[in-house]
């Protein structure tokens, strides 16, 4: 199986289909836009567009470091309650003309004056995707990091909203990068990325279900995926074909 693209938007692009077909709200891409109704569950909140969407910021917008290398990056960004959770791959950000240290994730309330808040998980690798328990106490987080908090996790954590620590009994680990979370209005969570095994389970490679309540792999979601992928960069010249495991063709 080929299809020309990029291997990042795989996982994206995949539980994109699957929130389709299970009629889950509130997907938002691993890129840097914010989701028009970022409505994880519960009372998880809802905004809804009323009026034209403006260029200009709103006053006070915190934002990113310019001119870093590797490049600043905003991956996603979610609502819950009063506060967006903002993640990707940056180590500094700007509010007021304050800088704050925040590696790879943090959070800010999500009416003006737009305060920075003082949850600061902070992640050795960049955050893909976030999603936020249907009571906002727990942020299930995925990417390319191994450790968050200072504690080990292997490209997916739960992570405590109250003050950033990682809750050690929710399975953490996957073997690949973790690009894509999406927790359905049904309370099962999505996960989506380039892992072969996730939280102890071979069997269910690239998109997962897990529960959110224990982590544990569950059989609501299994495609049985297999197949290796081919992409081309922005001109069109095609790279050497790499297989989901890492190995070239």
């Amino acid at each position: 199986m080929r299809r020309p693209g990029h291997w990042r938007w795989w996982g994206t692009i995949a539980l994109m289909t699957v929130a389709l077909l299970t009629g889950a709200s509130g997907f938002a891409s691993a890129s840097s836009a914010a989701p028009k109704a970022p409505e994880q569950a519960g009372r998880a909140a809802s905004v809804a567009a009323t009026g034209p969407v403006s260029p200009k910021p709103a006053s006070g917008t915190p934002h990113l470091l310019k001119k870093t290398s590797p490049e600043n990056m905003i991956r996603q960004i979610v609502q819950c309650g009063n506060v967006m959770y903002a993640v990707g791959r940056f180590s500094k950000i700007i509010w007021n003309s304050t800088t704050y240290s925040r590696d790879n994730i943090f959070s800010f309330d999500a009416t003006a004056p737009y305060r920075i808040t003082s949850w600061n998980p902070g992640t050795n690798g960049k955050v893909n995707s976030i999603a936020l328990s249907s009571d906002c106490s727990q942020a299930y987080i995925g990417g390319d990091f191994t450790t968050v908090h200072r504690a080990s996790a292997d490209h997916l954590a739960s992570v405590r909203t109250s003050n950033g620590t990682v809750v050690l009994s929710w399975p953490h680990q996957a073997n690949k990068a973790v690009n894509t979370l999406l927790l359905t209005p049904n309370g099962h969570l999505l996960v989506g990325g380039l892992f072969t095994t996730i939280n102890g389970d071979a069997n269910h490679p690239y998109l997962v279900s897990l529960s959110p309540s224990t982590g544990a792999v569950e059989a609501y979601l299994t495609l049985r995926i297999s197949g290796h992928y081919h992409f081309c960069d922005s001109t069109g010249r095609c790279k050497p074909c790499i297989q989901p495991t890492g190995h070239r063709c």
